[in-house]
């Protein structure tokens, strides 16, 4: 508990106490007095807290009011703020009343008179309160008198402003705020405020209880605007009824009818407490009869729109539920446009919607979307007064709706960063782009807050003002199909805005998006109304007012701004006085009639502002020049006043209601407790007012004055509050830039102007860019191409760009030709070209682009010729190098290019790029030309993101020019993957829509195809290329109607692409998707004009003339196609072949297309169908159409039958027909439908069955036909297409396997004989139900279809089946309402609670059918036992009959509505019924049938092996059999047993219980499926334990395998899959138990074997979240875990690979995961790594080093360097570390970072560990024999052979067959490997040491550092680490850890070595510390032998420091 501390006062007890603040009793000790401190609370006092704390001092001090505590002191100590106040007796009124439940009524009278009369001389000294409540009233029971507290937030404004905010945000007690003080009401807050609030507190004294009560703040703020509170008298009966009047109108909603001052209300209460006090009850009187009232405040009503108000209110109904419109208002400024617009407020509160406002300025005009981030960040600080919880998931929805788009919106409303955090960098795009992505990014940020739950409206104001961006901005949202529950109102000035003004053009295209639109126009008052207002103003009857009013509405023209300000005027100049006699406010219409009052608002506003002080008008003056809004330390800054000084001077304006603050009073400077208290934020009342000040500024002086506000936003604003306002400063110093003179400020004004357009630019604000640029170029002047060449090109580069983007192509040309005349470099004339081929592209002179672009080649000596027959010779001689290229290396190669570095290449490859379009639309081989020039130069000069772009259109060309298909999968996926590894997201929509749209489907199934167009859409939905983004998702769909889906599905599909067309604008994709909707249509039987493709508007020959008028080739050959097949399928052969014909010759066009085999079987079949009525010469066309057909498709086929191989077979089918070769037909027809129905093409399949049942029929075979015809109906009406089995069924006289016969009825389809319309069953459902169950024979399976049938379509939820058996009737089947089904469960009915038995004993006894509407309410079954206690609604019960036998009844239930069972459904249901009756009749029949057939079976088994005993007693016999039925049921449930078993070891691994490696990858599978599906991310992570083999050699296997399931157990709780680990260690529940299931939404965590697991995430929203897992992974493995006594430490690395973006397959996921893994251990172990593709290319590298350093073992270009160790103290080298160094032959040195980590992980570390251990050996003993001084060798020994078992052993041996003292040489082992299991580590140790060995600490600090290791570990020395070394001297916590290093190895005897010395003064300290010696490159780098003796020999022990100087690097 903190310490209460003040000085000069001594605390005592606690008061109160909240977060915020401690109230106690304390004493002053000057003087013993008893006082009450108030301290605030928390690390220090806040701004807020110490204006509220000054505020009430101030305020407290000033009031000298009997009743109202006093102040004594205002103190500040130790960083908080206290307030000591007088100590009053007595508790809060609220405890009282709780306390004294029964006190007298006359008491409590008593109390509110004191009550009314304090606030009553609190307003009368002009304060309001603004929180009285029963909590801040004391009230001292023994004298009876009463004391408010708590002026935090009291104000002496006359008025104030309350702005609507989140009901957390709201100052007051909630429970007791006014109406108007919600900012909710359309009004100021006055003194009237606080008699609400009284109102409040007076009935909690009279009832005990509050008006309303709630947590929810919502529901309280409704409550006070709009709920009606329980009159006290019906509360509780001691209130007499008038002071429940008096209380009831102290709660009025409006100001206006409440008591208006204190005094009235204190009267009333006295004549009540006089009735009290002479014992009579208090009577009725009327109210407010001694409310005088001399205050002149016109009311804030809105007069006269009634019905304006009305129609706003109905449009935020319809919103409400989901609407969405747009509201216009119109006016004249002062009409009351934004008062009608507030009315929205008391709805929105009831519906918890957010309600948020901005208003464009005029002399803003420069800033775009200022109206919307004003509103927007209004609807941020809203956001922002929430909970912790309710900002949390707000931070996730709006990261996951604009991700990765973040920074685009926080740029624009940057206090969104405060909930979303920082944002990455987004990348530039090109300009359309950049305009899509910007407008996408906000459309989803503005859809997240316009919910039912929580409708938007949206409401900018002055919308003649508003710039183009805002207006393109907010059509297209509000336009938007998924945006949902928004109002959009605009509001604008009708006289300003012509008809073809942007802001009319704007609304009306959102009328013609389909946008509901209300206008509304608000005309002048007339004089009714004016009176009304007048009379309200001066409390009058309005006949009396009606004289005045009329005068008022001559002179202001009716409007109500002009009225307040003219009735104002007349108050001012005392035409309109209070008389005190009467107490009435008094006039003379004559003198108001010829008063010299101007009738014009503006003189009128102008008179008003010279009566303010000079210093306040020329304050208003500035004030203006900044803007409707502005704020205090700005002005105060431009004035060069301090702010205290500026506030005062608008103090006069505050007063008379010219402006308004929009801030409460705050401290200038919290750290002095005597700073003024300021408003930070003004605003101009009125747009008028602003106006009148902004006029009253000579014209002359304004450039200056913006200048000076300029000026002073630059010196104020620190960088990151400038770059939210640089549009306002920019704006301001351009208008008078004419002044500034100094060349520096002039350039970096040219500077912001340039930012500024670069902002615009990506704001999507072309028309500010177009003239930031300008001013930047006009500022910078001619100068600037010779003194800032760079600076001026790059801005007329931009200039040009954004030109050309406003559709000012003419502008753009003439700055492109300026700017090449002074273009210094190809580079920039190269930049410059491509933006003039774009400009002349959109301009339409598409030839001269080209030529423009071919004129900047040739400058690069690339000829891209003209004429045909040279482009067609380069182009081949172009795609034959790449070919042969391509062939030598292997395309995939090409993914390891170099990156392309040549500026100048890159630019040609950016103008090539732009030369595509024009080569497109004018020739398509230059357009193949310059892609082939594009691969050409990336193959020469290195890999740009450009090339990803070229290889996927080379691609396109292979695949549609040359049918090179495998080689154009190849060049997509290089081109997909290129873009992948140079992270440019810009370009993958268009490579992975080539290689979706051109290659993939050729040699992969369809089903990949779909995947990457998914990856297309997202990829260009996330970085604007919408081009790409619309392509791909109509493609796509095309793609899924060649696969086949349900037609059901791809309706679905085909909505969901129509929406995401229409949200990205991509008309004319839509229309090409439309005709493909309008086929599945028809083949469901949807359409309604017959068997065409017409519409209501336009037949379909007209549509076809329409299609083939646009040109677009591609489109017409599909519109044929379709045609085609629709024809086909109507049996109109003729015109399907004449279509296809058509459509064949259009196939150049859709080259490459997976169409063109839809096309090829649909033009075979079409020809076939034809060919018999044919001529010989039409015939042999027809041959030759067949012979390409089937040659074309036998080449798909090989390259990937499943997509093509039941339609070859098909073809062939129909070839073989024609040539009369039956069997071989019938045998293709079979294959075909096989084909089709293991790849899962329905409609191929039904048109193969179909087709061969007319072959049959042909034949001569009905009863053939039949079959295939009924597979062919069975099939149509399993993909969906009900029309189509409709008109088989018609036109071939078909019954459907139900049995019903299948008729054609206008309007709709239905199944059987219809009685008439039915809209319950379509005939799809009820084929597809009939077929379900007459297909199924199995009784146990049909029951559970029949039951899921009837739920289905009989608007049942619950279903019972009961059925006759052996003469009794038994529940067989049941299904619950969650969905739980039992079959064969043969319950008595007489004993089941499954159903009401009493009614279907009725059926079951009378054969007649009960249908209830809601059974518990009707009929003679409420008495049922069932129906009493389950009290069910809609029951129905039938009965089943077969043959006129009764079998049965089923029973339905639905509890959710009554009356569910309908005639409709009653007639679909009596449809199924007949063929429910037959089915579980044959389904019976069979089961017996398959009994007896066993019984049969078994008896001539039994027969047949034991014929010699037939004669035996029958008695034994079945004895005997009784015995082998137990034997076989024992032995069965053995193997049963043993099944279980071996499922387990399938799926299960032994060691740890987890899944293993194959049922991970199943799940994985589905988990894939999934993701695919339904487009969501998941995550593979591959963990593998570091140094595990280490563990396991030092502690053994045992006690390691019990390291892994500790890791398994840890993981699995890390992961948070404990059911699942459950699931898997449940010996009673088969392991496989999951494999049918959907995958599970948690994570999945599996063994792959050894020290290796892996994780599946599904549902991931991104890498992050997996990063996420993996850092708490790595975390929770910081610890060390103790296994049989060992002390182990484990860490994990962890390699993380995401689906889709690291791999669309298992295999390639698991595998990408796998390498992370490895890229992770190489990066020091203990960590993650996420995968990118640069890490294949460095297993690859690790792969060749691993094969080279086992080379190196024995071609010997592996050697061993000495670095010198020297002794500090006397600088003699005094021993030498061996140090590996590897030479290779053809790559040089490679550093021992880059192959030490490999021998490692490959396990060569322990020959080359032994090879380094004798090579050392080996060289010491040659040292010795040549004579030199004794020089020990340090040897580093790595983890892995420190722990292997003949360590010793080898070193013994070495040491023995050279001769050495053991002494010489010196093992160094790393912290690490002997931590990691430290006691076998500490055996190993003193092993060594007993051989002799010196032993080396190396690498100390780096691991799990503790210095009481040194004590533990039989070591010799100590060395320190180099990262100590390098920060000890810049570090004072490292310095520190090195001299304790020190001290402790020299308490503990152990010498000290310190690596890495790189500077003397690094030497200096280690020196002065006592460091016994040291080593690095200061003194020497490592060295060959040789060289080593040299030194040794030159210092000779004499020699002191420094040996050498560091050069670079660092080393030991």
């Amino acid at each position: 508990m903190e310490v209460l501390e003040l000085p000069g006062y001594q605390p005592g007890e606690r008061i109160h106490e909240s977060s915020a603040a401690v109230v106690y009793r304390g004493r002053r000790v000057s003087d013993g007095a008893r006082v009450v401190i108030k301290r605030s609370l928390g690390h220090s006092v806040s701004v807020r807290q110490l204006t509220r704390y000054r505020n009430e001092y101030e305020l407290l001090r000033s009031l000298d009011c009997r009743g109202v505590v006093k102040a004594y002191d205002l103190l500040r100590h130790d960083g908080h703020v206290a307030l000591v106040l007088e100590d009053l007796p007595g508790t809060s009124l609220r405890v009282w009343i709780e306390s004294v439940l029964e006190a007298p009524i006359r008491e409590r009278v008593a109390i509110a008179i004191q009550l009314a009369e304090i606030v009553a001389s609190v307003h009368a000294a002009n304060v309001i309160h603004k929180d009285v409540s029963s909590h801040n009233v004391v009230y001292d029971a023994d004298t009876q008198r009463c004391t408010l507290i708590d002026f935090g937030i009291a104000t002496r404004l006359r008025s104030e402003e309350s702005e609507f905010k989140a009901a957390a945000a709201l100052e007051g007690t909630l429970a007791y705020i006014a109406p108007e003080q919600t900012g909710r009401m359309n009004r100021s807050l006055d003194h009237r405020a606080d008699l609400y609030s009284l109102g409040v507190t007076l009935y909690e004294l009279f009832t005990g209880e509050l008006p309303h009560e709630s947590a929810d703040q919502l529901e309280m703020v409704h409550f006070h605007i709009a709920g009606k509170p329980v009159p006290p008298r019906d509360r509780h009966a001691r209130v007499p009824e008038v002071l429940s009047e008096i209380v009831l109108k102290l709660l009025q909603k409006e100001p206006e009818d409440r008591y208006q001052s204190g005094a009235g209300l204190v009267a009333d209460l006295r004549r009540c407490l006089a009735a009290l006090d002479g014992g009579r009850p208090a009577e009725r009187f009327a109210l407010g009869s001694g409310d005088v009232v001399d205050r002149f405040d016109p009311p804030q009503k809105l007069y006269g729109r009634t019905a304006e108000t009305s129609s706003l209110l109905a449009s935020f109904e319809r919103v409400a539920r989901g609407g969405v419109e747009t509201v216009t208002v119109a006016g004249q400024p002062g009409i009351g446009k934004t008062s009608l617009v507030q009315e929205i407020y008391q709805p929105i509160t009831r519906q918890r919607g957010y309600f948020v406002s901005g208003k464009f300025d005029q002399l803003q005009q420069n800033v775009p979307f200022s109206a919307l981030v004003m509103a927007l960040q209004d609807l941020v600080q809203q956001l922002l007064t929430e909970g912790e919880d309710e900002i949390a998931a707000w931070r996730e929805a709006i990261d996951a709706a604009v991700h990765p788009n973040g920074q685009l919106i926080v740029d624009v409303v940057p206090a969104l960063e405060l909930i979303i955090g920082p944002q990455p960098r987004v990348a530039e795009l090109e300009a359309l782009e950049a305009q899509n992505r910007f407008h996408l990014a906000f459309q989803n940020f503005v859809q997240l807050f316009c919910k039912k739950a929580h409708p938007l409206v949206l409401f900018l104001d002055d919308m003649q003002w508003a710039d183009s961006a805002s207006l393109n901005l907010i059509t297209r949202i509000v336009s938007a199909r998924a945006t949902e529950s928004l109002m959009l109102v605009l509001t604008y000035r009708d006289a300003d805005v012509e008809a073809n003004h942007p802001f009319l053009l704007a609304v009306k295209e959102q009328r013609k998006q389909g946008v509901p639109v209300l206008s509304i126009e608000l005309k002048p008052l007339g004089v009714p109304e004016v009176a009304e207002f007048v009379a309200d103003t001066l409390h009058q009857d309005a006949a009396t007012a009606t004289p005045l009013a009329e005068i008022i509405q001559q002179k202001t023209g009716g409007n109500p701004f002009f009225m307040r300000q003219f009735l104002r005027a007349l108050y001012s100049a005392r035409l309109i006085t209070f008389d005190g006699a009467t107490k009435r406010f008094r006039y003379d219409v004559a003198a108001v009639k010829s008063a010299a009052i101007t009738e014009n608002v503006a003189e009128l506003l102008a008179t008003e502002l010279r009566r303010l002080p000079a210093s306040t008008r020329e304050t208003l003056r500035v004030a203006a020049i900044i803007g409707s809004r502005f704020e205090l330390r700005l002005l105060a800054n431009v004035q060069q006043q301090s702010p205290a000084a500026t506030n005062e001077s608008l103090r006069p304006a505050v007063e008379a209601g010219l402006v308004v603050p929009l801030t409460g009073l705050e401290s200038v400077d919290v750290n002095a407790l005597q700073s003024p208290l300021v408003y930070g934020r003004f605003a101009f009342r009125h747009d008028r007012v602003q106006q009148a000040a902004y006029a009253a500024l000579p014209e002359s002086e304004r450039p200056q004055l913006h200048l000076k506000i300029g000026r002073a936003w630059l010196a104020m604003a620190p960088a990151s509050e400038l770059e939210a306002r640089l549009f306002d400063v920019v704006g301001h110093l351009n208008e008078g830039r004419a002044g500034i003179e100094d060349p520096e400020e002039r350039r970096r004004l040219a500077d912001l102007n340039r930012r500024a357009g670069i902002k615009a630019r990506d704001a999507t604000a072309y028309d500010l860019a177009v003239n930031s640029f300008r001013t930047a170029i006009e500022l910078d002047g001619v100068a600037a191409w010779r003194d800032r060449y760079g600076v001026q090109f790059d801005t007329h580069r931009r200039l040009a760009e954004a030109l050309g983007l406003t559709s000012d192509a003419a502008g753009a040309l003439a700055v492109i030709d300026d700017a090449l005349e002074h273009a210094g470099s190809l580079i920039d004339r190269t930049q410059l070209c491509a933006i003039k081929t774009n400009v002349l592209l959109i301009m339409g002179r598409i030839p001269e682009a080209l030529a423009c672009g071919r004129a900047a080649a040739r400058e690069f000596g690339v000829d891209l010729p003209e004429q045909p027959e040279e482009v067609r010779a380069l182009l081949q001689r172009e795609i034959d190098s790449i070919r042969q290229r391509a062939a030598a290396v292997g395309i995939e190669k090409w993914l390891d290019l170099p990156a392309m570095e040549d500026p100048s290449q890159i630019a040609l490859m950016g103008l090539l790029m732009h030369c595509l379009p024009a080569a497109f639309q004018t020739d398509q081989e230059s357009y193949a030309l310059l892609c082939c020039t594009m691969v050409r130069l990336s193959i020469e000069h290195g890999n740009c993101p450009l090339s990803a772009r070229a290889y996927g259109s080379f691609a396109a060309l292979l695949s549609s020019q040359l049918s090179e298909y495998e080689d154009a999968y190849r060049f997509a996926k290089l081109g997909v993957d290129l873009a992948h590894k140079l992270g440019e997201t810009s370009v993958l929509s268009g490579v992975y829509f080539l290689w979706a749209m051109f290659a993939s489907h050729w040699v992969k199934p369809v089903d990949e195809s779909i995947d990457l167009y998914d990856q297309a859409v997202r990829f260009g939905l996330q970085s604007g290329d919408h081009v790409h983004a619309g392509y791909s998702v109509a493609r796509r769909f095309s793609h899924l109607q060649v696969r086949g889906a349900p037609l059901a599905e791809l309706r679905e599909e085909g909505r969901a692409a129509l929406e995401t067309l229409h949200r990205i604008s991509d008309a004319a994709n839509r229309e090409f998707l439309q005709p493909r909707l309008e086929l599945i249509d028809w083949f469901r039987g949807e359409r309604h004009h017959g068997n065409t493709l017409g519409t209501g508007w336009l037949d379909e020959p007209a549509r076809t003339a329409e299609i083939q008028k646009r040109g677009n080739r591609s489109f017409e050959a599909d519109w044929f196609m379709i045609l085609t097949i629709l024809r086909y399928h109507a049996e109109d052969f003729p015109a399907a072949h004449a279509y296809a014909k058509i459509a064949a010759g259009l196939q150049p066009f859709c080259a490459g297309f997976v169409t063109r085999a839809e096309h090829a079987l649909y033009y075979a079949l079409a020809t076939a169908a034809v060919y018999s009525a044919a001529t010989p010469e039409q015939r042999a066309a027809h041959d030759a159409t067949l012979a390409a057909v089937r040659k074309e498709m036998s080449r798909w086929v090989r390259l990937c039958a499943e997509n093509i191989e039941h339609m070859q077979l098909l073809v062939e089918a129909e070839c073989a027909r024609l040539r009369d070769a039956r069997i071989e037909a019938a045998d293709y027809y079979d294959r075909s439908i096989t084909a089709a129905r293991a790849n899962g093409y329905l409609g191929v399949e039904a048109l193969a069955a179909e087709l061969a049942g007319r072959f049959w029929l042909a034949a001569g075979k009905p009863d053939f036909a039949r079959i295939y015809l009924e597979k062919a109906l069975d099939a149509y009406v399993a993909w969906g297409a009900a029309g189509k089995a409709a008109d088989l069924s018609a036109k071939l006289g078909l019954v459907p396997a139900g049995g019903a016969i299948a008729s054609v009825t206008s309007g709709s389809t239905t199944l059987g004989a219809s009685k008439g319309r039915s809209d319950a069953l379509d005939l799809a459902t009820l084929l597809k139900a009939s077929q379900a169950i007459a297909g199924e024979i199995v009784l146990e399976r049909l029951l559970v279809e029949l039951m899921d049938i009837m739920r289905e379509n009989a608007g049942a939820e619950s279903v019972v089946i009961v059925l006759e058996s052996n003469g009794e009737f038994l529940v067989q089947a049941v299904k619950t309402a969650s969905g739980v089904a039992r079959v064969l469960v043969a319950e008595p009915l007489r004993l089941s609670v499954a159903c009401s038995t009493g009614i279907v004993n009725y059926v079951l006894r009378t054969s007649e059918l009960v249908v209830l509407d809601d059974a518990a309410q009707q009929g003679k079954y409420r008495s049922d036992a069932y129906v009493a206690n389950r009290r069910p609604k809609s029951i129905l019960c039938a009965p089943v009959t077969h043959k006129g036998k009764l079998i049965g009844a089923l029973y339905l239930e639905n509890n959710q509505v009554a009356g569910a069972f309908t005639p409709d459904r009653l007639e679909a249901l009596n449809i199924l019924m007949s063929q429910m009756a037959v089915s579980i009749e044959n389904a019976t029949l069979y089961a017996r049938q398959e009994q007896q057939s066993r019984v049969i079976e078994a008896a001539n088994v039994t027969l047949t092996k034991e014929i010699a005993e037939r004669k035996r007693a029958e008695g034994e016999l079945s004895r005997y059999k009784d015995h082998l039925e137990d034997l076989v049921k024992e032995r069965t449930r053995e193997l049963e047993k043993a099944n279980e078993q071996i499922r387990a070891l399938a799926y299960q691994d032994g060691l740890t219980g987890l899944p293993n490696r194959r049922l991970f990858n199943e799940h994985l599978g589905k988990v894939l499926a999934r993701s695919r599906r339904k487009g969501t991310e998941f995550a593979v992570l591959f963990i593998d334990i570091d140094n595990f083999k280490l563990i396991n050699d030092t502690i053994g296997h045992q006690a390691a395998d019990e390291v892994l399931r500790d890791l398994a157990r840890s993981l699995g709780v890390l992961i948070r899959t404990d059911d699942m680990l459950d699931l898997y260690q449940d010996e009673e529940l088969d392991p496989t138990a999951t494999i049918s299931m959907e995958p599970m939404s948690d994570a999945v965590l599996s063994r792959l074997g050894g020290d290796e697991f892996i994780v599946l995430l599904p549902d991931t929203r991104d890498r992050f979240a997996a990063g996420t897992v993996a850092q708490r992974m790595l975390t929770h493995f910081e610890q060390a875990i103790s296994i049989d006594g060992h002390e182990v430490f484990i860490t994990v690395s962890i390699g993380i690979a995401t689906y889709p973006e690291d791999g669309l397959t298992s295999e390639i996921l698991i595998r990408n995961a796998d390498t992370a893994m490895y890229h992770a251990k190489q990066q020091g172990k203990a960590a993650f790594q996420y995968y990118s593709a640069a890490m294949n290319a460095a297993s690859v590298e690790r792969l060749a080093l691993e094969t080279g350093l086992r080379r190196a073992l024995e071609d010997g270009s592996l050697a061993l360097h000495y670095q010198p160790q020297v002794e500090v103290r006397t600088g003699r080298i005094i021993g030498a570390e061996a140090l590996l160094r590897w030479e290779h032959p053809q790559r040089g040195y490679i550093s021992p970072a880059s192959f030490i980590p490999i021998a490692e992980a490959s396990g060569l570390i322990v020959p080359i560990g032994e090879w380094v251990l004798e090579r050392a050996c080996a060289q010491a003993a040659e040292w010795r024999e040549a004579g030199l001084p004794r020089i020990p060798i340090a040897v580093n020994v790595s983890g892995v052979q420190f722990h292997r078992q003949d360590l010793c052993e080898v070193v013994r041996k070495k040491l023995d067959a050279f001769g050495l003292d053991p002494s010489i040489l010196h093992i160094e082992i790393t912290e690490t490997a002997i931590v990691a299991a430290r006691e076998r580590a500490i055996e190993l140790l003193t092993q060594l040491r007993e051989l002799g060995v010196r032993l080396a600490l190396d690498d100390f600090g780096t691991g799990y550092s503790s210095l009481s290791y040194l004590k533990s570990f039989p070591i010799d020395t100590v060395k320190i680490d180099r990262s100590f070394v390098a920060e000890m001297l810049t570090d004072h916590t490292t310095a520190s850890i090195v001299e304790a290093i020190v001290s402790m190895s020299r308490i503990l005897g152990l010498s000290v070595v310190a690596e890495g010395v790189e500077d003397p003064s690094q030497f200096a300290f280690l020196e002065r510390i006592g460091c016994d010696a040291v080593q690095g490159f200061y003194l020497s780098v490592a060295l060959p032998a040789p060289q080593f003796v040299k030194l040794l020999k030159q210092r000779d022990g004499k020699a002191r420091l420094p040996l050498r100087r560091a050069t670079a690097g660092s080393g030991k």
